[in-house]
């Protein structure tokens, strides 16, 4: 969900920590830092926007084609999509209870522009979407008001040009013109964020775990060979299909919410802010550097696999100024007896992820051929004939 830096925000992320105070370990000094906090700070100027250039890099070319792309392939699935106006049924209180053939029920996720609901597809037979879905009420105004924010449209257009298995899909938007809302209709995920299960459950065992990265890495690859960059990569945006059973904590994943997803530069102009969470922004991004590009979305990732592995995170510090710092070294430690049981192998991908120079940190691809993600049986097959990416210096283990 899109959040800004507010009061109810602060309040919220406060409610997150107490709630994994349980998972972190009591033995060590550390603080109740949650696992992320609703505080992402938007970029000065939209995530869509491509800077110009009189001379353009071949990686700019590469990805101004990328985006080119994009537009084409939503603009010719906009019929099939469609964004006409619909009727709803609004109930008592003044609350939205039917979308045009949509009945929605509970709330999923609610954020500052926007909430998402589970809902009732009554027309299934017709359309052919599932009886099931997620329906995400976004509020135009709101969103339209911080410039900084990549637009709606411009979330919209890109989920339409996306089709891999480990990213949620957009199966319809609709336009509630009259109360200023853009509805999104996306696949429902029954098994909840990995942030709950993690506050749930703690640490997941290794084999599980690698089978969750390597379906991560997966969908991260695609958008990266896309020239997209995710830029909001967290607990809360990784959704298991199915609940968790006494058996296994595992479920094939979707990634979800793309409100900071943007085509990047290889050369990116430096940036005063970055977009993101607070606990996995990267250390590129704190420097200014880049508001956030396909290597911010890797060690987003070594942030998550730490805290799968040991069922809290990596940074001792909460938010603030010694959480910068600690980002900005590198500052983290596999804590006894904590870390103890967990393999080398594993150890060597948090590390590879968590490398503080983006140009050495590990790829997607390069991550999803990792020794411990294959040890453990969580690599996808490579295409025939194709070989993992081993380029010099990403630490490749």
């Amino acid at each position: 969900m899109r959040d800004m830096p507010s009061a109810t925000s602060l309040s919220a992320a406060s409610t997150r920590a107490v709630s994994l105070s349980a998972a972190l370990p009591s033995a060590e000094p550390r603080s109740s830092a949650p696992l992320s906090s609703d505080l992402p700070t938007p970029s000065a100027a939209s995530s869509s926007a491509l800077p110009s250039s009189s001379a353009p890099t071949p990686a700019a070319r590469q990805a101004r084609s990328c985006l080119d792309e994009i537009v084409s392939v939503a603009s010719s699935a906009g019929e099939a999509f469609g964004s006409a106006a619909v009727d709803i049924v609004v109930g008592q209180g003044g609350a939205v209870e039917l979308v045009g053939c949509y009945r929605l029920h509970e709330v999923l996720g609610r954020g500052s522009y926007a909430v998402v609901h589970r809902a009732h597809n009554l027309e299934a037979a017709r359309n052919g979407f599932p009886e099931e879905v997620a329906v995400k009420l976004i509020d135009v105004a709101k969103v339209e008001a911080h410039a900084s924010l990549p637009t709606v449209d411009a979330e919209v257009q890109l989920m339409k040009s996306l089709h891999h298995p480990y990213i949620v899909t957009l199966y319809e938007e609709l336009v509630l013109a009259e109360r200023g809302q853009r509805v999104l209709v996306q696949e429902y995920m029954a098994g909840g964020e990995l942030f709950a299960r993690l506050v749930a459950h703690g640490a997941f065992p290794e084999e599980e775990a690698a089978i969750l990265m390597a379906e991560l890495f997966s969908a991260l690859a695609y958008l990266h060979e896309r020239g997209i960059a995710h830029r909001d990569v967290k607990p809360e945006n990784i959704c298991f299909e199915e609940v968790a059973s006494e058996s296994t904590l595992m479920s094939s994943i979707r990634l979800i919410d793309f409100g900071f997803a943007a085509v990047v530069l290889a050369e990116e102009d430096a940036a005063s802010e970055w977009m993101g969470s607070p606990q996995y922004v990267a250390p590129e991004q704190l420097a200014g550097q880049t508001r956030g590009g396909t290597p911010s979305d890797l060690w987003a990732c070594g942030v998550v696999l730490y805290s799968m592995l040991c069922g809290f995170p990596p940074w001792t510090a909460s938010v603030g100024a010694g959480l910068e710092e600690q980002i900005a070294k590198g500052a983290y430690q596999f804590f006894s007896p904590w870390w103890d049981a967990i393999t080398d192998d594993a150890k060597a991908l948090v590390r590879g992820l968590l490398t503080i120079d983006p140009k050495r940190r590990l790829t997607a691809l390069q991550a999803e051929q990792h020794v411990w993600v294959r040890s453990c049986g969580g690599a996808l097959p490579l295409e025939e004939g194709e070989a993992p990416d081993t380029a010099p210096g990403a630490l490749p283990t």
